[in-house]
């Protein structure tokens, strides 16, 4: 199933860019039928339905449960948004006209098999090949294990720290700490990491104070969407991410807060928001003020990821994850077909007009 998609998201891309109107419609029509498998074969999942309005019944959020599930299941159905878009974007107080307003996962997409060479896409899809790429701006140690032979390497990395951080290859969400005490047996520690996906391991990111204060145990960061028409680099979207007391990591996923990012002045202008649409003035931990919040060195942030985007061209749409230290912006990841949601629930405003208005110029 996943070589068809990877299949079939290739072909759609080459179909999107083409110059001719007739591969566009059979682009199109491949994506529909993508979509489709996707959604029967792997994606159908009435249970999230249930799940997310459980949990909108007990923020007081509907009244009616039954109808509730049939509401997101049929968006889910005939729309394609997400259940956890239909929290997000607070659909149960939205109309019709409202709700499509906003730019859905598949829309996101679609977006990126438009703009971005899904082969060259693989790149930044492997973090090992990422940081190859950027090396220069991560400015911190990574190394990567495949194997036993890896093992004076693993154990040179090592020596003078007490914590590290693991990553897989591939995918989100699973970045772990690694704690090294004089007791650790490297040997051991080592044989149980190559049991585990974790392949990439990296030093820690020593953040600047201000970045810090909004959760002094996470490193908080900044993303910056960038689109690279010709020479000209388009910042589409900007916001800030910070993650909660007893969390090393800040995706909203695992319960962090995002909150936009004016791009012109790099100052907060809307509350923090939590993947389930739930927005916050102020961090429940920390205290910190959401709105009004200065990036630190944000020209330098915006000047770094222009650069960089011109490293690989043919991957027009990229996510930059950046981690602000006392020595200079850091690149913490780079992602093509970065996800769209967080500007949108953040500021409760469709951006489908505005996302579709950058697809007029596919220069």
């Amino acid at each position: 199933m996943i070589k068809f998609i990877e299949s079939c998201r290739e072909t759609v891309s080459r179909c999107y860019q083409s110059q001719s109107d007739f591969d566009r419609v059979i682009g199109k029509v491949i994506f529909h039928v993508l979509c489709f498998c996707y959604f029967f074969v792997k994606n159908y999942a009435p249970s999230k339905a249930n799940e997310v309005a459980e949990r909108l019944l007990e923020l007081g959020r509907v009244k009616d449960l039954e109808q509730a599930k049939k509401d997101i299941l049929n968006w889910y159905t005939c729309y394609r948004y997400e259940p956890w878009e239909y929290a997000a974007y607070s659909f149960e107080e939205k109309t019709k006209e409202e709700r499509l307003k906003f730019y859905s996962d598949n829309d996101r997409i679609r977006f990126g098999s438009i703009v971005n060479n899904i082969i060259d896409c693989k790149i930044l899809d492997n973090k090992a090949k990422t940081y190859e790429l950027y090396k220069d701006a991560f400015k911190r140690d990574v190394i990567l294990i495949n194997g036993e032979q890896d093992f004076p390497k693993f154990e040179a990395f090592c020596q003078g720290r007490t914590i590290f951080f693991g990553k897989p290859i591939t995918g989100s969400y699973g970045v772990k700490a690694i704690k090294l005490t004089p007791e650790t047996d490297l040997k051991e520690l080592f044989a149980e990491l190559l049991k585990t996906k974790l392949r990439l391991f990296e030093e820690p990111i020593q953040q600047c104070q201000e970045m810090s204060s909004l959760n002094p145990e996470s490193v908080n960061t900044v993303r910056l969407a960038t689109l690279l028409t010709g020479d000209k680099i388009d910042i589409l979207f900007s916001y800030v991410r910070c993650g909660r007391k007893g969390f090393s990591v800040d995706n909203s996923g695992v319960g962090g807060f995002l909150a936009s990012v004016d791009p012109e002045t790099g100052i907060v202008f809307t509350d923090g928001v939590s993947k389930d649409g739930n927005a916050f003035p102020t961090h429940p931990d920390s205290g910190v003020t959401f709105k009004g919040f200065k990036v630190p060195r944000y020209e330098e942030a915006k000047e770094l990821v222009a650069n960089l985007a011109k490293r690989l061209p043919t991957v027009r749409y990229v996510g930059w994850d950046l981690a602000v230290t006392d020595q200079g912006v850091v690149v913490v990841e780079a992602n093509s077909f970065a996800m769209m949601s967080g500007c949108q629930f953040s500021t409760n405003t469709g951006k489908k007009e505005y996302f579709e208005s950058f697809l007029q110029n596919k220069a």
